[in-house]
């Protein structure tokens, strides 16, 4: 049985890399510790054990308006 593990760390760039650093030793990284556009910080890895994790701290994201063709038999409303 695999285990996947998903740590998200509202707002702390610093513990994150803490935890990249201990949780790849002796692992393999898929993907290093990098800014991407939904996340200040993303990584993927799994451990010495065997257990993947994905790390994230994400960053926030805009309100947005449904589209036109949901709002066929409804008036405009926000998504969050």
């Amino acid at each position: 049985m695999k285990l996947h593990t998903y740590l998200n760390y509202g707002g702390n760039c610093a513990q994150a890399l803490r935890f990249q650093a201990l949780l790849s030793d002796g692992g393999e990284s898929f993907m290093p510790m990098a800014e991407t556009f939904f996340a200040f910080r993303f990584a993927m890895l799994r451990n010495k054990v065997g257990t993947s994790w994905m790390q994230i701290h994400e960053k926030p994201m805009p309100r947005r308006v449904w589209p036109a063709c949901f709002a066929e038999n409804h008036p405009p409303r926000e998504h969050n």
